[in-house]
């Protein structure tokens, strides 16, 4: 399940590279009353995803949800699939030799790919690598395809009226902190015509079904 704050009515629904991290650690704080700071315990760490976890929609408990103000963050999927290159791939390696040598060795698909081999194999790259499939999944993955499921679905833009909107619903002071920071970002304007083509393709139900908030 993500986020259920029930003592104020609100839900929210999480999806990965929306900023996802950062709204799950001012819920924290909201639900807690302290910061959430990543801990270990035998020896495993935990990290807010191990509590608020980004699940795929069939998979939630709506019942669970019903009675709650349900709110979104939704992002233009290229945007996200950029994301995803500038912090899984360049910062975090999750497709070097070292993390995803098993999974990606024999398939004839470059460790450690540049922005443009990534965008081109992106479907191959999160079939064998699930971290990546994690976060290059369609919105629709995680937020269904009924907009209308939800009270209020907030432009990435638009994330400090969400913010005020908490702080309005809960009675809470609370701020968003940037929590993932990428060591480079990558920009739309780096694609050429074709990749970009190629991204609209493979996100064609989110542009149909969520295109009105990018």
């Amino acid at each position: 399940m993500t986020v259920m704050l029930k003592k104020y009515g609100l839900g929210y629904l999480s999806v990965p590279k929306v900023a996802c991290t950062s709204i799950k650690a001012m819920m924290f704080e909201v639900e807690n009353g302290f910061p959430f700071r990543p801990f270990s315990a035998n020896g495993q760490m935990r990290w807010i995803h191990n509590f608020y976890p980004s699940v795929p929609f069939r998979e939630l408990k709506r019942s669970r949800l019903r009675d709650l103000h349900r709110v979104t963050v939704v992002r233009d999927p290229i945007r996200r699939a950029l994301s995803c290159h500038s912090n899984r791939v360049v910062q975090h390696r999750e497709l070097s030799r070292e993390i995803a040598g098993d999974r990606l060795e024999g398939s004839g698909l470059p460790f450690d790919p540049d922005l443009s081999t990534f965008v081109l194999n992106i479907a191959e790259y999160s079939r064998r690598v699930a971290e990546i499939g994690h976060h290059t999944a369609p919105l629709t993955v995680f937020l269904g395809e009924d907009p209308g499921y939800f009270h209020r679905i907030y432009r990435f833009e638009e994330l400090p009226e969400m913010v005020a909107d908490v702080g309005r619903i809960t009675g809470k002071d609370v701020a968003l902190e940037v929590m993932q920071r990428s060591s480079g970002s990558a920009r739309v304007e780096q694609l050429s015509p074709d990749e970009i083509a190629l991204l609209k393709d493979y996100y064609a139900e989110d542009y149909a079904i969520f295109g009105a908030y990018f």
